[in-house]
């Protein structure tokens, strides 16, 4: 056995925790090799000083300090796994965003949304104009006659926009 390895188990060998047979080889180690025994010995005297330092009973409060503190540090780690999950998640759809705003089906796709948000306003807008003179008010088939009118206005949207926009063309121009 090698000094090296003599040495990374003296501390299991004083407190008699090795297997039978690397005992039995650091012993037969320890009997030829002097530095060693003295490290050994070093090492024995320094558990033995530790083992007669007399331990201070812990105050009642030191344990809830301790636990709060660990509390506290498991808020920390699930706040910035938070925070990186945050941050993934902006690089992210800002990515997408770009992809969307620079490629020509993106163009199309916004321009689309845009109409039919406009075409939507505008029935919304004028139901309310009519149902607002009406001495009657706002009745059940102006929500079905602004979901119709909300359809048309944004399939001729798209209509409009797919007739104008090269959708065949590579997304990077």
């Amino acid at each position: 056995m090698l000094c090296h390895d003599v040495r990374e188990n003296l501390s299991v060998f004083l407190d008699d925790e090795l297997p039978n047979d690397l005992r039995d080889s650091i012993v037969k180690h320890l009997k030829q090799c002097p530095e060693c025994l003295a490290e050994k010995e070093r090492l024995s005297r320094v558990t033995g000083l530790v083992r007669t330092l007399e331990i201070p009973p812990l105050e009642s409060d030191v344990f809830s300090y301790v636990m709060a503190s660990i509390k506290q540090k498991d808020i920390d780690k699930s706040y910035h796994v938070f925070s990186v999950m945050l941050g993934l998640f902006s690089i992210l759809a800002g990515g997408v965003v770009t992809l969307v705003y620079f490629s020509p089906l993106g163009q199309a796709i916004l321009a689309l949304f845009g109409s039919t948000v406009k075409n939507i306003i505008d029935v919304g807008s004028l139901i309310f104009k009519i149902s607002s003179r009406s001495t009657v008010g706002i009745q059940g088939w102006s929500i079905s006659l602004t979901l119709f009118f909300g359809f048309l206005l944004s399939y001729y949207g798209l209509r409009k926009v797919l007739n104008n926009t090269n959708l065949g063309g590579p997304l990077h121009e």
